[in-house]
């Protein structure tokens, strides 16, 4: 009689656990719509990456930091955010592409950096999906070594009644911005200051002019860089 009631106490025992396992189970979230909390990165065995992605290419040329990366596969994708930073652990926002919602084939994204600094620049992108999951890609390192002065872009373009130009200085410099017609008779001049680094110039009061072709100049000592530009 003593054996029988303690078999009947330990089954007892057996079906409390056993019930109480399958409310654990049942309060669990599904492996595929589990997301980490600590990481935000997707986690479990049945949920696939919304993107498939290459990792992070870029080189540096003339005040230009070029990247480039592709996916192969996409899906619920929203956009990709361009991170930059100088120590390689504090990243901020340098641009935003938008990406492919859905895609199945090949798709190439690029974006080009203007704020790369003189010295070490870190570049990573961070995948953003429509949900508010994330994915960041490889860390990239550009070294930029500034020599001379470049110019590094012009806008808009065509122009109106200003043109801003973006220049990369070896040093900091006294210079002078100077706009010709192309009859080579100088329509526009002004005296400026370049930063070392990247600095944007900016004539304007330029809604006279003709439309037509220009050439900007940007002269600073002996040194002189010219590009067209149009009206």
């Amino acid at each position: 009689m003593k054996i029988i009631v303690t078999l009947t106490q330990e089954l007892l025992q057996v079906k409390r656990v056993l019930k109480l396992v399958c409310l654990v189970l049942a309060a669990a979230p599904s492996f595929a719509a589990i997301k980490n909390s600590d990481t935000d990165k997707y986690t479990g065995l049945a949920y696939p990456p919304p993107i498939v992605w290459t990792p992070l290419k870029g080189y540096y040329f003339q005040g230009v930091a070029y990247l480039s990366w592709s996916s192969l596969q996409e899906s619920n994708s929203s956009h990709f955010e361009i991170q930059l930073s100088t120590d390689g652990v504090n990243f901020s926002a340098t641009g935003r592409v938008p990406a492919q919602s859905v895609s199945d084939r090949v798709m190439l994204y690029s974006f080009n950096d203007l704020k790369a600094a003189e010295g070490t620049n870190y570049y990573r992108v961070q995948y953003f999906d429509n949900d508010g999951h994330y994915q960041y890609s490889n860390t990239i390192v550009l070294n930029v070594l500034i020599k001379g002065i470049n110019i590094t872009s012009i806008y808009p373009g065509p122009f109106t009644d200003k043109v801003n130009v973006t220049v990369a200085s070896e040093t900091k410099a006294i210079s002078r911005i100077m706009l010709y017609d192309n009859t080579g008779r100088m329509v526009a001049s002004k005296e400026t200051k370049l930063n070392k680094g990247i600095t944007t110039l900016t004539v304007d009061r330029l809604e006279g002019l003709a439309k037509g072709i220009y050439i900007i100049k940007v002269q600073a000592g002996e040194t002189s860089i010219t590009q067209k530009l149009i009206k």
